[in-house]
């Protein structure tokens, strides 16, 4: 029933005159606030973008990237530190490695010197916001905080990334959280990290 209801309803819009846009191929379904939805004619398919892409598009997406050497045993610690404001970071992880090591990711990390910051960058070239987000290489952690994931895996992989609804982490505000690599071989292990966030302002949730 529902969805017959729907069906007619999209019919209904479709009919609608003064519908078509300036770009040809499109349809465009105006609701009563005057927001859009394009149909593309030849499939009467809905022209969508995900989440991540509008927020790259609108110039809310940001990233972090480093390589580094991990000699024996190494450790590189990664600290992610959130505002206290209602402007949340979405997190996407990505963590590849020449050789056998692990991937740890921690909440509610302590701390006592948050050590170097790592320059962000908005993935829109176009927009001149900063992130709110921050990142730093070596900090001084007191206490890793709670594991909330963890991948050891052999030479030539990779932990985090993939299918971003899969993998995406709402950072607390006002937080702090632990990416942990560490080389679990004895000889120079090549790591690249790279972090993916976007910054929304919460919608009520929480």
């Amino acid at each position: 029933m529902k969805m017959a209801v729907l069906s007619l309803v999209m019919v209904a819009l479709l009919a609608v005159s003064g519908c078509m846009r300036a770009d040809p191929g499109f349809n465009v379904l105006v609701n009563d606030d005057g927001d859009s939805l394009s149909v593309d004619t030849a499939t009467n398919a809905v022209v969508t973008a995900d989440v991540s892409r509008n927020m790259l598009n609108n110039g809310y997406m940001f990233t972090v990237m480093e390589s580094t050497d991990l000699s024996n045993s190494a450790i590189r610690n990664i600290l992610v530190v959130t505002p206290d404001t209602d402007t949340w970071a979405h997190l996407f992880w990505t963590v590849a490695h020449e050789l056998e090591a692990k991937v740890e990711f921690y909440a509610d990390t302590a701390y006592s010197a948050n050590g170097t910051e790592i320059s962000s960058f908005n993935r829109d070239g176009n927009v001149s916001a900063n992130a709110t987000t921050l990142v730093f290489h070596t900090p001084t952690i007191t206490d890793a905080g709670t594991l909330v994931a963890t991948a050891h895996q052999g030479g030539g992989q990779k932990a985090g990334g993939g299918d971003h609804e899969a993998s995406e982490f709402i950072l607390k505000q006002g937080s702090a959280y632990l990416l942990r690599i560490t080389n679990a071989t004895t000889s120079d292990n090549l790591i690249y990290m790279k972090l993916d966030w976007y910054e929304y302002a919460n919608q009520g949730e929480g």
